[in-house]
């Protein structure tokens, strides 16, 4: 069976085969594999198939980079229902014999008795329903989002949990492709526990449905908070021929009462071991789990493991303050640490899944504002969390990896107020593509995921026709395929990137080639292409005229009319192309350009030896060993030529050392200018020491005093060198008496 984990990855199917029994088996056994993959934390997915797109539900939805800061994002069209969204579309990629996208969604009225049904449109185009299912007259407070299984019956399934007019509970699978009921579908809810049974006509869905290892949680709370009622966990998996019942957890009935599931609509959290579920008022104690985070084991749900209950629980149930008015989400690449809230008493707690009884990390006010469910992202550089409340700006939280937690409240806000429900589009492969989406106060905004303060990336009052009304009770987003699915009650609002059809540019003209006696770099400009869409240029060159520019002969791209060739050869005659690309397609090739690169003059190198740059020496460089002095002391350059400034012998490098000096070409000749001033010693043969080029000894116990015939007086010693095979010259200075002294050395 299907497994739902942390963030499903692409999925597509082969609809040519399975047209047999054997095929059909294989086509499954093929899906197994596949899913066996949704453990992976790769962004990467087409389809969505659980409410906030994953099971950690932190709406983080991946589009591949179709989805911009910079995008062109309108309206595109609107899908009208009979009755409002049930939490949120969601979109399966290549179900067999139906569309790419297919787009399915549940309807049923938070508040009133109303239709309820489910559908299929296609995800890309909308146009009229692909199928259209009756499921009865719904019961008010009926809220919770379906999820999908790709892996059952023969085209996938979506699973719809209903309870209608006459208070009967129900869990639907309906096919795919066509909408029908599955064989044996559906299961009437019935479950009991520490000797409660379950009361249909007293409970009701409204969190979003959760899947682990193929089995189906429904969640039970009761829409008045009156008479005897219970928050259910039950689970139930889907064999093929009906439904089998696989677990069921009870909150309040070891003799209490109470304790409703609900979240704010939010499903429950499955980290990939564990099942996290939240609370309401009701009895705590005593096997009793009102008002708690619980985490349970999804091979024994009857089980708490562990849980949290916030300070002062006792006296917000007994106000009808749940803990759970909102939902919660597991952060990303926080190590498991789990942001709630807002509750119907105006918290919002982080705290810790791997230790759930060490009590909140933080506890921060955000007002009353149920139904409005947390969300979180993970940069890849930094970890955040958000929330939207009733009548407040859009809430970021920052998480610190250091002190593991999220400090004392909110690390930016938004400029505009309302509530609503929020979502990420991430690229995964550029970071810098992420959007975080608000929705609510009849706006959709696509905002800076790394800074809510900052102006919109764009929003739906910036252009006509693209307005949009708000969501309604317990409505996210949903986001694939670089599209935007925005619940509004009974219709759902699609935006994305419109289509530019790019027309293929025109070819490159006017190429010119330039290029310098002493240098091999070649200059090339042209005039630039036409085309509705952005143009980059691919640069070719041959030393043939007349050739025909390929991949083999392409030396680089420009985003602009020039480009500047340094990887050319001296004194080389080469002909030069350019074409001009875009999405649209690849024009004709420019006319041809020529140009003879130049000889560029020997390399040289100038350092100044155990000093800082003095132009033109640079600051000490390629040396090993030694160590270094400097003093004030003025030198006298008159008796030299060409000496270097007076600074760099005012700096030294002394003892045994030696430098090694890359660059040059191999086998090329230099001249080496040694230059040194003594300025300690006031007498010959107090400092004494050897000197060798590339292994060949130049000088001999010399002593600089005695050379240059005083103190702080600067003496050059010059010799010829060539360079060795690697291209260095290699100078080794050997301690006789005292220490090795130099101040500069220059190559030429």
């Amino acid at each position: 069976m299907f497994q739902t984990v942390l963030r499903p990855q692409r999925r597509s199917y082969a609809s040519t085969i399975y047209p047999t029994a054997g095929a059909a088996a294989l086509w499954l056994l093929t899906m197994i594999v596949v899913c066996g993959f949704l453990n992976s934390p790769s962004y990467a997915q087409e389809s969505v198939l659980t409410q906030n797109a994953n099971n950690t539900r932190d709406a983080v939805y991946s589009n591949a980079g179709t989805l911009t800061p910079t995008s062109n994002i309108h309206k595109l069209f609107t899908l009208t229902l009979d009755a409002p969204v049930k939490g949120q579309a969601l979109i399966v990629s290549g179900v067999p014999g139906g569309p790419k996208n297919l787009l399915v969604v549940a309807t049923s009225s938070n508040h009133a008795t109303s239709s309820m049904s489910a559908y299929g449109f296609d995800a890309d185009i909308g146009g009229a329903p692909i199928w259209h299912t009756a499921l009865g007259t719904s019961a008010p407070f009926s809220t919770a989002a379906p999820v999908v299984d790709p892996s059952v019956g023969p085209h996938g399934a979506v699973f719809v949990a209903t309870k209608d007019s006459g208070g009967s509970n129900k869990l639907h699978a309906l096919d795919l492709l066509n909408g029908a009921e599955l064989a044996g579908s559906p299961v009437t809810i019935g479950a009991s526990a520490g000797g409660a049974t379950f009361n249909s006509g007293q409970h009701n869905p409204r969190t979003g449905l959760t899947e682990v290892n193929g089995t189906i949680y429904v969640a039970y709370c009761h829409m008045t908070d009156s008479g005897a009622y219970h928050g259910w966990l039950i689970g139930y998996k889907y064999t093929g021929s009906g439904f089998a019942q696989n677990g069921v957890w009870c909150d309040t009935c070891a003799g209490g009462n109470a304790g409703g599931i609900w979240g704010g609509g939010d499903g429950n959290i499955f980290d990939g071991t564990s099942i996290f579920a939240e609370t309401g008022n009701g009895s705590m104690g005593g096997g009793n789990f009102g008002m708690s985070v619980v985490k349970l084991n999804p091979s024994n749900i009857g089980t708490v493991e562990a849980s949290f209950v916030p300070a002062g629980a006792a006296a917000h149930s007994a106000s009808d303050q749940d803990l759970n008015g909102g939902g919660m989400v597991l952060m990303p690449g926080t190590g498991g640490k789990i942001f709630l809230g807002p509750t119907k008493y105006g918290s919002l707690y982080l705290i810790d899944s791997t230790n759930l009884g060490r009590g909140a990390l933080g506890t921060f006010g955000a007002g009353n504002a149920v139904g409005h469910s947390p969300v979180a992202f993970d940069s890849g550089t930094a970890q955040y969390a958000y929330v939207w409340g009733s009548g407040n700006p859009v809430e970021q939280f920052c998480y610190n990896p250091a002190a593991g937690n999220v400090g004392g409240g909110a690390c930016h806000t938004s400029s505009f107020s309302g509530g609503g429900t929020l979502a990420i589009s991430a690229d995964p492969n550029n970071g810098g593509n992420a959007i975080l989406w608000a929705f609510g106060g009849g706006v959709l905004h696509a905002m800076n995921p790394a800074n809510v303060s900052a102006p919109d990336f764009w929003n739906s009052n910036l252009h006509a026709g693209d307005s949009i009304g708000s969501p309604g009770g317990f409505q996210f987003l949903a986001i694939a395929n670089g599209k935007v699915y925005a619940p509004t009650g009974s219709t759902i609002v699609v935006y994305g990137s419109t289509i530019v059809t790019c027309s293929p540019p025109t070819a490159p003209s006017g190429l010119s080639a330039t290029s310098s006696p002493t240098s091999t770099t070649v200059d090339l400009t042209w005039n630039a292409s036409t085309s509705n869409c952005s143009i980059t240029y691919n640069v070719f060159r041959s030393t043939t005229s007349g050739f025909t520019p390929s991949s083999g002969n392409q030396i680089g791209t420009a985003s602009g009319t020039s480009f500047a060739d340094t990887t050319g050869l001296p004194n080389t005659q080469y002909f030069y192309l350019v074409e001009a690309t875009n999405v649209g397609g690849t024009s004709g090739q420019s006319n041809q350009a020529m140009a003879t690169t130049g000889n560029p003059p020997p390399p040289s190198s100038e350092i100044n030896a155990g000093g800082p740059a003095v132009s033109p020496f640079t600051a000490d460089a390629d040396f090993a060993g030694g160590k270094t002095i400097n003093h004030a002391n003025t030198i006298d350059l008159t008796h030299v030529t060409m000496p270097a400034p007076m600074a760099v012998y005012q700096t030294a490098r002394i003892g045994t050392f030696t430098y090694t000096i890359p660059g040059f070409t191999a086998g090329s000749s230099h001249q080496v200018r040694l230059h040194f001033a003594e300025t300690f010693w006031t007498a010959a043969g107090k400092r004494t020491f050897n000197v060798a080029i590339n292994g060949t000894q130049v000088l001999t116990a010399f002593d600089i005093f005695k050379a240059a015939g005083a103190q702080n007086r600067a003496n050059i010693q010059e010799f010829s060198a060539t360079a060795s095979s690697s291209g260095s010259i290699v100078i080794t200075f050997t301690t006789v008496i005292d220490n090795s002294l130099i101040s500069g050395i220059e190559i030429h």
